[in-house]
């Protein structure tokens, strides 16, 4: 009878074990609790408030993904794609990445700050000031999370990254729901929420992890130039990603409002149920594609980058059909008011769009294969070039067609993003050998 609780606590450890190994369930996982706490925030904000503020905090959370995409391009993709090449230790790579990161941290809080003062001397809208002053807070917090979880992915840790954000959304949502019900939530209430939940998760994540690493100051100069060299181009294949994903949100404010804004991210909230799977998927290629890479040369990379490509397109057209026909009914059931009724063109031309945004996104597996082969100038060159025309094409189509023509805007862009990608992936075989034979030695 005594050996009966011991025997039971080994097959639990034996269990846990084994889950830590399936690092595709907890990438999986984990991009579910990412995209069902974003989710849950546009749901609660619509039933609390009007559009207009959905909108503001729409603006408002584009501003923080374009600072955690400069944080990704600049220092935990460039330490993704290079881990296995650290200047020092890992410990001090490491390191060095997270002061790097803390860094900018500083840099985008004074930033904002320093955005407000200026709002305030021109005399802008005072939600504006107010919005640049809560960036400002909620900036480092944001980021710091957002660099453990990266530091999670690349050392194929998936687990901690599902303990961070699952930290996060339960310090987030908990405070969300009863400020919503006390009738206290704003766009700008939402923002602060999410930094709280974010600033502990962080947090939390270093305290246990503080032993992993080590300072450096040789190291930290010799990270940070190795990250310069890939991460400059990395960031500016980002930022005009990204800039390209918002440019229907500040066109539509723009163009049509605060309001019509509103509806487009609700719109775009209901496409985003495919994020669980889709980016769960994508956390995973980085760091997968470089280990292919290493230990099975540039024919592995090519053989992985078509099986992802196909089971990733196959799913996603998968979920345009189910969008087609249940799209505008879940947008009823989850958004109340006039200004989310009739959108079932909408919804479903944006989840045609996921589809090419699956398989040829600076995300998908043809970009990251040229990411992981450190091809930043061609990688840079045609996201800047999908930004521009996209935008302009999108901006054109809003004029004509309002939402819908956003819609059209964001298709054209991605399919254009898409083929461009593909073609240089595929004609890029010589480029791919050479560093997979760098990368062996």
């Amino acid at each position: 009878m005594t050996d009966q609780p011991a025997s039971l606590l080994g097959r639990v450890i034996r269990v846990f074990n084994w889950l830590k190994s399936k690092n595709q369930i907890w990438g999986l996982g984990d991009q579910a609790v990412v995209s069902v706490t974003s989710f849950a925030t546009m749901i609660i904000i619509a039933r609390s408030a009007d559009a207009s503020q959905l909108g503001i905090y729409a603006i408002g959370n584009s501003i923080l993904v374009m600072l955690l995409t400069v944080q990704d391009s600049l220092i935990t993709r460039p330490y993704s794609v290079q881990l296995f090449k650290p200047p020092g230790t890992p410990e001090e790579h490491g390191f060095s990445a997270l002061l790097l990161s803390a860094v900018l941290a500083l840099f985008a809080a004074i930033g904002a700050v320093c955005v407000s003062i200026v709002f305030g001397f021109w005399e802008v809208d005072p939600a504006s000031q107010s919005l640049a002053l809560i960036i400002a807070f909620v900036a480092p917090f944001a980021l710091f999370r957002e660099f453990g979880r990266r530091y999670s992915f690349a050392n194929m840790k998936m687990y901690r990254a599902f303990a961070v954000d699952l930290a996060a959304a339960i310090a987030t949502l908990i405070p969300m729901f009863y400020l919503g019900w006390s009738g206290k939530l704003t766009a700008q209430t939402a923002m602060i929420t999410i930094g709280c939940g974010a600033g502990l998760s962080g947090t939390l994540w270093f305290i246990r992890r503080r032993r992993a690493f080590k300072y450096s100051f040789d190291a930290l100069k010799k990270t940070f130039w190795q990250s310069l060299g890939l991460g400059k181009w990395l960031l500016s294949s980002q930022l005009a990603m990204q800039s390209q994903g918002y440019a229907a949100h500040w066109l539509c404010l723009f163009v049509l409002g605060a309001s019509a804004t509103g509806t487009y991210a609700a719109c775009l909230s209901i496409v985003a149920l495919a994020n669980p799977f889709l980016f769960g998927f994508f956390n995973l290629l980085t760091p997968k594609s470089v280990r292919t890479l290493r230990d099975q040369g540039s024919q592995g990379l090519r053989r992985q980058v078509m099986r992802d490509s196909m089971l990733l397109g196959g799913m996603m057209m998968v979920f345009a059909v189910f969008i087609f026909f249940a799209g505008e009914t879940i947008m009823s059931l989850l958004y109340s008011g006039e200004a989310y009724a009739n959108q079932g063109n909408v919804l479903t031309i944006l989840a045609v769009a996921s589809v090419a945004g699956a398989i040829g996104a600076f995300g998908g597996p043809a970009a990251i294969a040229l990411q992981s082969t450190e091809r930043g100038p061609a990688i840079a060159g045609i996201a800047v070039a999908t930004c521009l025309l996209g935008s302009l094409v999108t901006w054109l189509f809003i004029s004509l067609w309002g939402l819908t023509g956003a819609a059209w805007g964001i298709l054209i862009t991605e399919s254009l993003g898409a083929a461009g990608r593909w073609f240089y992936f595929l004609r890029s075989g010589d480029g791919i050998d050479k560093q997979a034979k760098s990368t062996k030695k």
